[in-house]
C-alpha cells in the first residue's frame, strides 16, 4: 500500500502505451481530472499538497504542481468524484503479477492502471 503522499519507487520500468515511467527514481502519485479525462500522474518527490487537499489546476498551488508532473496516465471511471481541472494525491495499492502490474487506486477499487514490466 502506498499511502497519500508517500513515495511510489517501481523496481523496473512500467509501460503503459507509449508511456514508460522510469525505475530508479521515486514519485508522488496524484490523480489529475481535466477537459481530457482522467489521470494517475507520476509528479515529482517534491510535488506536495496536504492528505486530502483538492487543488484546483487553474491556481498558482495548482500551475506550480502541473509543472511538476513527470508522466500521465489515463484510466476510465464512470464515477467522477475529483471535480474539473483539478489534483489530489492518491493512495494506492500496487499488485506485482510478474510481467504486469496493477496499480489499483485504493478509496476506489474497481479503477485500476495495468502496466507491462520491462526489464
Amino acid at each position: 500500500m502506498v499511502a497519500r503522499g508517500e513515495l511510489f519507487c517501481p523496481s523496473a520500468a512500467l509501460v503503459f502505451g507509449n508511456t514508460v515511467i522510469l525505475a530508479g527514481r521515486c514519485y508522488t502519485l496524484f490523480i489529475l481530472r481535466d477537459g481530457r479525462g482522467s489521470f494517475l500522474a507520476f509528479a515529482a518527490p517534491e510535488a506536495r499538497i496536504p492528505p486530502g487537499q483538492v487543488v484546483r489546476l487553474t491556481t498558482p498551488a495548482g500551475a506550480k504542481l502541473k509543472g511538476r508532473i513527470f508522466y500521465l496516465v489515463p484510466f476510465a471511471t464512470a464515477a467522477v468524484w475529483l471535480p474539473l481541472d483539478a489534483i489530489t494525491l492518491v493512495a494506492v495499492r500496487v499488485e506485482d503479477f510478474g510481467p504486469r502490474v496493477a496499480i489499483v487506486l485504493a478509496d476506489r477499487p474497481s479503477v485500476s492502471v495495468i502496466f507491462t514490466v520491462r526489464l
